[in-house]
């Protein structure tokens, strides 16, 4: 009986200290799981700022597109400032800034004083015509419209 009574005892020892070391691996596990996640939280964290950082860079990008060419064939033009338009056919420019009442544009090297809404034509061939549209103006810039069609179609 008092054999019995040894590996009883011996057993429950025995099995306590693996039931300890089991716990502790469990909370050794527990431990690293959680520097893990500290470590991959703060990546990303990381990420996230520079996925922020190159948004933020891409709609400035976009702004400034959206700022020269808001819509397709409109363009907004600065004091002094010229494009070539019209798949490169005609050659639109502000002269000085707009006044309250009308813009001064350059096109083609001709000189026409408009107002929004206004529409200068320009025949470039017997089968090309530009339109240029003044679509509206401020004393810092005027958004203007060229379009060109070809009149054998």
């Amino acid at each position: 009986m008092g054999a019995v009574l040894i590996v009883g005892l011996v057993g429950h020892i025995i099995g306590r200290e693996l039931n300890r070391r089991n716990l502790q691996e469990r909370d050794e596990m527990i431990q690293r799981l959680r520097e893990d996640r500290g470590e991959l939280n703060a990546e990303l964290t990381k990420r996230n700022d520079r996925l922020i950082a190159v948004q933020t860079k891409l709609n400035q990008v976009q702004a400034t597109l959206d700022e020269i060419m808001p819509t397709e064939n409109i363009y907004v033009f600065r004091p002094n400032q010229s494009f070539i338009l019209g798949g490169g056919r005609v050659t639109v420019g502000l002269m000085g800034s707009p006044t309250n009442e009308n813009v001064t544009i350059n096109v083609n090297g001709k000189q026409h004083v408009a107002i929004a809404g206004d529409v200068i034509t320009v025949a470039l061939d017997e089968t090309t015509t530009c339109q240029v549209t003044v679509q509206s103006f401020d004393p810092f810039k005027a958004l203007i419209q060229a379009t060109c069609s070809d009149k054998a179609k």
